[in-house]
């Protein structure tokens, strides 16, 4: 794959990530009152989406940055 083309493909998937998080946040705001078990396991996901995140943009980051100083 083009480094062009993958890091399209890696801000995708970071988005994928927010949407994850916020869908997980929706389910606890929803299931808080319901079933706390349930909302808090989606809680936990949301956490994990965040970290994911912030995870993959640290890694789409140092990928530009590598690919911008091998192709002056």
């Amino acid at each position: 794959m083009k480094p062009e083309n993958m890091g399209k493909a890696m801000r995708i998937v970071e988005w994928a990530w927010v949407f994850i998080g916020g869908v997980s946040l929706l389910e606890v705001v929803q299931l808080w009152s319901v079933d706390r078990s349930k909302a808090g396991l989606f809680a936990l996901f949301a956490v994990g989406a965040g970290v994911m995140y912030f995870l993959r943009r640290r890694q789409r980051q140092r990928f530009e940055d590598r690919h911008v100083n091998n192709n002056p």
